[in-house]
């Protein structure tokens, strides 16, 4: 992994405190069931937000920054269209996760910048100052990427429970996961730790050799999906 690895959105990290309210508000119904679907969706704005504000303090706004092929490629920019078209469908709980888990990072962040980490109670202190040291930014980062591949595993299975209707942002998300795996060492890491278990699983001994078959073709249909995505 990278020695210092960086958290997706930092710059706009303003707004976290934010997505973590509603987020909570969605999981935890605190301003009951009705609202829970407006909760779902101002989290997504929220993240959404998120993103261009570090986009907006990270680039410059010229002529230059659209043309930069980094700037397309970089996190914020890739999963911005994402959560903007995932506010407009069914809500899909998982895919809180990840936004959730920076902007939880993001706040600590500030909070320790500003000095109010020290008003918490010792034991709390100390897990916040952790989450924030190097293993706890990998384990943020990493917790992250296994969050949103499992949305992507689980596609198939949202599809037939919401219809085609939520195909769309799956198929986008899809294609994010996809490109990540290009680019990032936690996605990477992530797929590599679910074909490890599936291969454990499906090449078992006592698994029936025509179930092992239909997992080695459907892994290889995944992995040319993938690549089609990607690129």
């Amino acid at each position: 992994p990278p020695r210092v690895p960086a958290v997706p959105a930092a710059a706009g990290g303003d707004l976290s405190p934010l997505t973590l309210l509603l987020t909570l508000a969605y999981f935890v119904p605190l301003l009951g069931a009705a609202r829970r679907d407006l909760c779902y969706r101002g989290a997504l704005w929220a993240a959404a937000a998120t993103c261009l504000l570090s986009l907006s303090r990270s680039w410059p706004l010229s002529m230059a920054t659209l043309k930069d092929a980094r700037l397309w490629k970089c996190d914020d920019m890739q999963r911005l269209p994402l959560l903007l078209l995932l506010s407009l469908f069914p809500p899909l709980p998982f895919i809180l996760v990840p936004p959730a888990a920076y902007a939880l990072h993001h706040s600590l962040s500030r909070a320790h910048a500003r000095s109010l980490l020290t008003k918490l109670p010792a034991a709390v202190r100390e897990r916040a100052i952790w989450v924030l040291g190097e293993e706890g930014t990998h384990t943020t980062l990493a917790f992250a990427a296994i969050s949103d591949l499992m949305v992507g595993l689980t596609a198939p299975f949202l599809a037939v429970s919401h219809g085609l209707r939520i195909v769309p942002p799956l198929l986008l998300h899809l294609k994010y996961v996809a490109k990540s795996h290009a680019t990032s060492w936690y996605m990477q890491t992530a797929v590599e730790t679910v074909r490890l278990k599936l291969d454990s699983l499906f090449h078992h001994r006592r698994c029936p050799a025509p179930v092992s078959a239909a997992y080695v073709r459907c892994a290889g249909l995944a992995a040319s999906a993938a690549r089609l995505l990607a690129a």
